[in-house]
């Protein structure tokens, strides 16, 4: 019985102290749980937050890496469409250049059953833009538009007339009949119909290619003329653009402060253009200037880069060959060898210098001088703006023993008439320093743009 208890006893120890080890052990367990679940990196508040951070800035890189590649991307698509700009101008002159002609005509105004009261001969350049249509500006298709002289003598009765109006393209032996067939009413802008004269001038005309006018490509048809104006319209002319003009233009646009649009080419013609003026142009309006140089009778045989060169570079086919009086030009698309009265010396690889003209070389005190060089020297005086140097009328009765100077007409604001030619005198002859030398507020020029000698004698005359 005793013995019976005490095991009784001794099980009940057991039960309690299993009991208490177990409630310990869970004790235990649970203030562990506790203490993980407190101090766990991945369970506390600001490392959760923290571990979002950097979640959220992954993403936000790799978003960035793929906006940086697109820009890439988009920033070569651009640059190749820039390079590709800027080589179109150059691309249409040379794949084009035989859909753009020469226009030279003859017309004339005046009263039935009389002498006209004057003809004229007017020149213009123009482009195919269809089978058998050319493209030009009216006032050359209709030379007596906008003419003062033409609309007040029509005013009274008197009838304009063309007597003639021809077409001289590189790739045709012989010049081609035009004749309007649409004139503008709003702008300067005119349609003509081409008629060769000879049959097989027919084939020829039906292969030109017309230029991609309906493409990336316009024409403005105003006649902007001070650099305001030539600005907006160039502003209105989607790239690349190709600015045609000419050297007394280009002064007043370099010496303008105003701002103009990107520009591919610039095109000068109809008189020299002097390269200290090219390298300006070229650098303040960011562009490429092209020169042609030819005349009336071979249309343009020749192109330089003025600014960069002196030489001129023959087109293909076309071969001068400097005469004792003159330069003779031959093409294939030529009926016969022309004659120029320009002094001409070859160079190596089709390449040629220009002298002077024959005409305007002119001898004072037993030396030759070239009037065209002497204007060109002249505007290259800084300060100068515009200018002439000519040779006036002989004195009568044959005064100065009989030695004919040389005098300049210029446009330098800000400068002394003694000034300008110390500055010329650094680079040509004194024998050829003009004497006189008057400074003016602009050139006498015509409708045209030209100087008659006749505006020039009576400017010098009137000079103070």
């Amino acid at each position: 019985m005793a013995e019976s208890d005490s095991q009784i006893r001794e099980e009940r120890v057991c039960t309690i102290w299993q009991r208490m080890l177990e409630a310990v052990l869970g004790v235990c367990l649970l203030v562990g749980l506790v203490l993980m679940l407190r101090y766990s990196p991945s369970a506390h508040p600001r490392n959760i937050e923290k571990t979002n951070l950097q979640k959220t800035d992954l993403q936000k890189n790799e978003l960035q890496k793929d906006d940086l590649q697109r820009q890439v991307l988009q920033l070569g698509h651009q640059v190749q469409q820039l390079e590709q700009e800027q080589a179109m101008p150059a691309l249409v002159l040379h794949r084009y250049r035989n859909s753009i002609c020469f226009i030279y005509g003859v017309y004339r105004v005046g009263f039935p059953g009389r002498q006209p009261e004057f003809r004229a001969r007017i020149s213009g350049t123009g482009f195919v833009v269809s089978d058998g249509l050319l493209a030009t500006n009216r006032h050359v298709a209709e030379p007596w538009y906008e003419d003062t002289e033409s609309a007040a003598l029509i005013r009274r009765g008197a009838t304009p007339r063309l007597e003639k109006l021809l077409a001289f393209f590189p790739g045709l032996p012989t010049p081609v009949n035009i004749t309007p067939a649409v004139l503008s009413a709003q702008g300067d802008l005119a349609v003509l119909r081409i008629s060769p004269l000879h049959i097989e001038d027919a084939k020829a005309v039906h292969e030109i290619r017309p230029l991609p006018l309906a493409a990336d490509m316009a024409v403005h048809t105003g006649r902007p003329l001070f650099p305001a104006d030539v600005a907006a319209a160039l502003a209105q002319t989607p790239e690349p653009r190709v600015l045609v003009t000419t050297p007394v233009h280009l002064r007043a646009l370099v010496a303008s402060n105003v701002s103009f649009p990107p520009i591919g080419v610039v095109v000068s013609a109809t008189a020299p253009l002097e390269g200290q003026l090219a390298a300006r142009v070229e650098a303040q309006l960011d562009t490429t200037l092209l020169e042609m140089f030819g005349s009336t009778e071979t249309c343009v045989i020749a192109t330089r880069l003025t600014a960069s060169e002196e030489a001129w570079h023959l087109y293909p086919g076309v071969r001068v060959s400097p005469q004792a009086d003159c330069a003779r030009v031959e093409a294939p698309w030529f009926d016969a060898p022309t004659e120029l009265q320009d002094v001409v010396e070859l160079l190596p690889g089709e390449r040629m210098l220009l002298k002077g003209r024959n005409v305007d070389m002119i001898e004072v005190a037993g030396k030759r001088a070239s009037l065209s060089d002497l204007t060109r020297r002249l505007l290259a005086v800084p300060g100068v703006l515009d200018g002439i140097v000519f040779q006036p009328d002989a004195p009568a009765g044959g005064g100065s023993q009989g030695v004919r100077r040389v005098a300049a007409l210029a446009v330098a604001p800000g400068l002394a008439p003694e000034q300008v030619a110390e500055r010329l005198s650094q680079s040509i002859d004194p024998a050829f320093v003009p004497r006189p030398l008057v400074l003016v507020s602009q050139l006498p020029r015509n409708e045209l743009g030209k100087l008659e000698r006749e505006r020039l004698l009576a400017a010098l005359h009137s000079a103070p």
